[in-house]
């Protein structure tokens, strides 16, 4: 048996013993192609084993945690304090486009999301993954990790496009670059979509949209909705009625808003326009918080 067996072998078995597993550290440009990896990784090998007890902790992913039922210890911050050296700042933390100390209502987001969807421990369920990898890559300087094999080198990370626990693969449709996709439907029933972001060589953080298709979504039970979408399409398990209600809320709003004149409902399937995803979903943003929408629907 290899090092690399020895280790996986090690990780399973401290899985089956102990409450949580970390899965980072990660270094901050690539974290969460590199998170996505290790997560993929691991479900493949624990889900449907209820031995594996461990729930799953990622670094700072706050949507990926909230989509795949993990659980997060965010290092995010609202402090600038620069950590200069002959003028260039290495606070790596929080170097590069994605600008994580401005995104502290994501952290909040999923926090309430989860007195909603409790997370799930890595032996639960089911877990199906895209055979289409997407490959981030960029060029890391000596500011923007503490590992210093990677300086002035092109670094590429690889993960499945899309990952689903308990739940049918979503259908992506984009031209050009998609989005990571992740969704899981949890124990109680409710159902989490979340889209994350992509690594470029010319940009550290972007953002694609794609049509995006959620299959196996419930009536009466909550959505939660993450990320930056074109559309979202949900495909309900049963009929729907003739006029439903549909209700989005911003997951820091007190108040639910009636959005049902503002999807396109056909059948069994509602489409939500991704630019009310935005509005509904950053609604209680702080002033100066670019934190991504984040949102929860009922519909009945």
């Amino acid at each position: 048996m290899n090092s690399t067996s020895l280790k996986a072998k090690k990780s399973l078995d401290v899985i089956q013993h102990t409450d949580v597993f970390r899965t980072y550290d990660a270094a901050p440009l690539l974290v969460t192609t590199t998170t996505l990896q290790r997560v993929d990784d691991i479900l493949r090998q624990t889900a449907g084993n209820p031995e594996y007890r461990a729930f799953l902790n990622v670094q700072d992913d706050c949507n990926v945690a909230a989509a795949l039922g993990l659980t997060v210890a965010v290092k995010r911050h609202p402090m600038k304090t620069p950590r200069h050296y002959k003028g260039i700042d290495y606070h790596a933390q929080i170097a590069g486009d994605r600008h994580v100390d401005k995104r502290l209502n994501e952290m909040d987001r999923f926090a309430m999301w989860q007195r909603i969807a409790p997370p799930m421990n890595a032996g639960y369920g089911t877990y199906r993954y895209s055979t289409h990898y997407l490959v981030d890559s960029i060029v890391f300087r000596n500011h923007h990790t503490w590992y210093a094999a990677t300086f002035d080198q092109m670094v590429r990370q690889s993960a499945p496009s899309i990952m689903t626990r308990n739940i049918a693969l979503p259908e992506v449709k984009a031209n050009g670059m998609v989005p990571y996709v992740l969704a899981s439907k949890f124990p109680n029933g409710t159902v989490a979509i979340a889209t994350e972001g992509r690594v470029h060589p010319s940009h550290s953080w972007m953002t694609p949209r794609a049509d995006i298709i959620l299959k196996e979504a419930p009536m009466s039970k909550h959505i939660g909705v993450f990320g930056y979408f074109k559309t979202l399409t949900l495909e309900f398990e049963n009929k729907l009625p003739v006029n439903p209600t549909v209700l989005g809320q911003d997951l820091l709003s007190k108040e639910a808003l009636d959005i049902s004149d503002k999807v396109i409902v056909n059948g069994r399937v509602i489409t939500i326009p991704g630019d009310l995803i935005d509005k509904v979903g950053t609604m209680k943003n702080d002033k100066e918080d670019i934190s991504c929408p984040g949102m929860v629907l009922w519909v009945e």
